[in-house]
């Protein structure tokens, strides 16, 4: 079933996807942002390794991105241990899709509020089972 149809201006600067069994705080499952250099088909199970977390606002409420790269990247060499590694760059682009790739439907209902290391995604994937669980 199509959920939605996505303005190509604003198609996903990396790979989108979700973790099974949670919910954040917005009601849907934990979004993640899976970096890596190729396009992967929707329906693929990913084991990963999580670098960080994008702290994020939709609508008024909390809606966290996970980052991740794939747990046996060999185009890197598993070389990407934090966001950190993916460069200052790389966030900047992140946060300026984030911040504005619903302004066509509705301007400024999405906020990029920062950045968090390994530990604040563990934190909060931890609180959305949780979360899930009640």
């Amino acid at each position: 079933m199509l959920d939605r149809v996505e303005p190509s201006i604003y198609a996903k600067p990396v790979n989108y996807g979700f973790i099974p069994q949670t919910r954040d705080e917005d009601g849907d499952e934990l979004d993640t942002l899976v970096v890596c250099a190729e396009p992967i088909p929707t329906g693929i199970w990913l084991k990963a390794t999580i670098i960080g977390v994008l702290n994020f606002e939709d609508d008024g409420e909390m809606d966290h991105k996970i980052v991740v790269v794939p747990a046996d990247d060999r185009n890197t060499g598993d070389n990407i241990k934090s966001l950190g590694d993916l460069g200052e760059r790389w966030q900047q682009q992140i946060t300026e899709h984030f911040n504005h790739y619903k302004d066509l439907k509705k301007p400024g209902s999405t906020k990029v509020l920062g950045w968090g290391d390994t530990e604040a995604a563990k934190q909060i994937i931890g609180e959305c089972i949780e979360r899930y669980k009640k």
